[in-house]
């Protein structure tokens, strides 16, 4: 394949690690497949364990960086599956609070017994180098939430990335 079109560095970089989300998201599809959830609803259910109180929808929509209609039907679908559970806010008329279910924790802790794709993945790079990436994606996620002009608050503020 011949092409005049050259891309500035920053828009080569962002496709490379576009290409490198999107194998590692069909990676864990795979390995998520006999669980029965999706990479979304994995994450969401992490959230919802690591959290001491039922989560808002604004709250998992931030966190997820997904809209809150989209976050709305994989929560009604996860409630059918019997993941999570949905209950009224008391500080909002129309609002939700979702909590995870025995099912969902019980899901999910299975998978993150048997977990090994991001390991694999990940051990292409040494202690330095992740970390070092890490710092870099940090950075780059910090930008992009000024972009969207989101909640400054990192995802997963119960301790997933704990401090270094």
């Amino acid at each position: 394949m011949s092409s005049d079109v050259t891309l500035p560095p920053e828009y080569q970089t962002w496709f490379l690690l576009h290409e490198v989300d999107t194998g590692i998201q069909r990676s864990m599809e795979s390995e998520l497949k006999p669980f029965g959830v999706s990479v979304i609803a994995t994450g969401l259910l992490y959230i919802l364990k690591s959290s001491d109180e039922p989560v808002t929808l604004t709250e998992l929509s931030g966190w997820l960086f997904r809209k809150p209609h989209s976050v709305s039907e994989l929560i009604s679908r996860m409630a059918k599956q019997g993941l999570v559970t949905k209950t009224a806010d008391p500080q909002k008329k129309k609002g939700v609070r979702v909590s995870i279910t025995p099912k969902g924790d019980q899901i999910l802790s299975e998978y993150m017994e048997e977990m090994q794709v991001i390991s694999k993945i990940m051990s292409s790079l040494s202690e330095e180098e992740t970390k070092y990436f890490k710092a870099c994606l940090e950075k780059i996620r910090k930008s992009v939430i000024e972009e969207l002009v989101l909640s400054a608050q990192r995802p997963f503020p119960w301790g997933f990335f704990p401090a270094e």
